[in-house]
């Protein structure tokens, strides 16, 4: 993984050598990297939205072939897409009540009540044979994480600790719906944070994603996962390096 990860960071120092980028160069590489993001985030979970139909839907389209919740899901996703930026650019430390944030936006106007939630009854994580936490010790499991974080976020570099704060809240999926989705945007989130870009993992891997994700959970060894995400991260970087 030490080569991989060298890779990675020799992308990483190319793209902060050009910083800052120009308005217009940042506003193209915007555009392409929150689409693809978009669309591959909600592909992964069964939303039937094209690359095409989601770009219409963030230009202000309404498509009368696609439901209203799929096309809400989009323009959901932008709002939390904008607020870990906004996160990101103020220097943020981690909260709590950040995660139950981005999961309140992201099923705002399609699932209100469950909308930033912790779960109420027991759920089972989709693709692991171990039942997630149960909800009446969700509460305290997701206290727990969160210490876990600050006790150990600089003992591990930005990719590492993203990695470890994906599965460990995946094992708790503490929120009665898009446990998933929330998760994922932690991971990108985290990596934001240590100047990485956003991690956009594309319905094409998802299956290799949960593979990777499932094995980390059952065993503890996230060294498979890790490589995965870089090899993601690499592509990630490409997107930006290409459009720079």
């Amino acid at each position: 993984m030490n080569e991989q990860f060298q890779a990675v960071m020799e992308k990483k120092n190319i793209l902060e050598s050009k910083k800052p980028i120009p308005e217009d160069n940042l506003k193209v590489i915007k555009e392409k990297v929150w689409l693809e993001w978009i669309y591959n985030s909600l592909a992964l979970d069964g939303n039937s939205l094209t690359l095409n139909e989601t770009k219409d839907v963030l230009e202000g389209k309404v498509l009368d072939s696609k439901t209203p919740r799929e096309q809400q899901e989009v323009l959901n996703h932008k709002e939390v897409i904008e607020y870990i930026e906004n996160l990101v650019a103020k220097k943020e430390p981690l909260k709590e009540e950040q995660l139950q944030e981005i999961n309140k936006l992201l099923l705002g106007g399609i699932s209100n009540k469950f909308a930033g939630f912790y779960k109420n009854h027991e759920d089972v994580v989709a693709g692991d044979d171990r039942s997630a936490t149960a909800y009446a010790t969700v509460e305290y499991d997701m206290q727990k994480l969160m210490t876990w974080y600050e006790e150990n976020k600089d003992e591990f570099n930005f990719v590492e600790l993203s990695a470890y704060m994906h599965g460990l809240f995946l094992g708790i999926s503490p929120f009665v719906v898009d446990n998933g989705k929330t998760a994922r945007f932690l991971l990108s989130l985290e990596l934001m944070k240590g100047g990485y870009p956003p991690l956009v993992i594309t319905k094409e891997n998802g299956v290799k994603y949960r593979a990777s994700l499932e094995r980390a959970n059952i065993t503890g060894d996230y060294e498979y996962f890790l490589q995965y995400l870089l090899s993601e991260l690499d592509k990630s970087l490409d997107l930006y390096l290409e459009n720079l």
